[in-house]
């Protein structure tokens, strides 16, 4: 039975709301259409107020898939929207004068192969009139070079390849270097650093989606 609902009253005589029904439409329902002669034509009706809303796509299924959303386009379920990096994981690697030289080059800070995340940043603090450190950060096996050059007294600011090089200190006697931009990773991310006789400390963090 189809019936008038904008007055909140069933056909029985009982109260409903006169916006939404209490089921949902779905296969099986009727689909109600306007004819005029000639050609069928839309009719809206209730289910029309809350797929005004929705912010759904017409004509492509979506499913839950463990929690995240897909779509089926082309045959291929594709996720919607942007992963949850919700577990937070921290670098923070100190080095002091007795064991910072005996380390040998290419030191590993930090290595995640469990899944995608985001590198949020990183930061070291160098003495930098000594010559320039090599970080290498290797994303889903690609790596990414970022070398801060060899620093020089009167260099207050530097810019070198995507690295910016700030002043922490009044008496330029150490220097920051962070890679300002995010990273993402589908599957893995391993971080290195080279000749860190100038590197005191390096930290930073990571964010994954377990």
């Amino acid at each position: 039975m189809i019936f008038d609902a904008s007055q909140g009253i069933r056909p029985d005589g009982q109260p409903c709301d006169s916006i939404n029904p209490q089921d949902w439409w779905q296969n099986g329902f009727p689909t109600l259409m306007g004819f005029n002669g000639h050609r069928t034509y839309g009719v809206k009706v209730s289910n029309s107020g809350w797929s005004d809303n929705a912010g759904s796509v017409q004509g492509f299924p979506f499913r839950n898939n463990n929690g995240k959303l897909e779509v089926l386009i082309g045959g291929e379920w594709l996720q919607v929207g942007g992963r949850q990096y919700t577990v937070t994981r921290l670098i923070n690697t100190n080095w002091n004068d007795a064991n910072r030289n005996a380390i040998g080059s290419g030191h590993v800070l930090f290595e995640y192969n469990g899944g995608s995340g985001i590198l949020r940043s990183l930061f070291a603090n160098i003495d930098y009139r000594k010559t320039g450190a090599i970080f290498n950060v290797i994303i889903d096996g690609i790596t990414i070079h970022y070398d801060t050059g060899n620093f020089v007294y009167s260099s207050d600011n530097l810019q070198m390849s995507m690295i910016k090089v700030f002043t922490n200190r009044s008496d330029d006697s150490a220097k920051f270097l962070g890679i300002p931009n995010e990273l993402e990773f589908k599957n893995s991310i391993k971080i290195t650093v080279a000749g860190y006789d100038i590197v005191r400390q390096v930290f930073g963090l990571v964010q994954t989606e377990k």
